[in-house]
């Protein structure tokens, strides 16, 4: 896939991968909505912040600010920041 393959940041191409994997997952109804949020959302941490920033950026950019997969990564985002401001 070109977005990810571009992309020589691994912990960014790797949160694009996911997010691109789950999208079209639930785009196949392999996986339902919920899932693909709660699957990306349980796997952040707060020291992804900034990878998940960049992934954000350039899926919006690549896909669109409207495509499911910027919008998993934008959820996360959230989940990331709720975990920080916990800390």
């Amino acid at each position: 896939m070109d977005l990810i393959d571009a992309f020589d940041d691994e912990p960014v191409a790797d949160w694009l991968g996911i997010a691109v994997y789950l999208a079209d997952a639930v785009a196949s109804d392999t996986v339902d909505l919920a899932a693909a949020h709660d699957e990306l959302q349980r796997s952040v941490t707060p020291t992804d912040r900034h990878a998940l920033t960049r992934a954000v950026e350039t899926c919006a950019r690549q896909l669109g600010s409207e495509s499911l997969a910027t919008s998993l990564l934008r959820d996360a985002m959230t989940r990331c920041d709720d975990s920080s401001e916990a800390a």
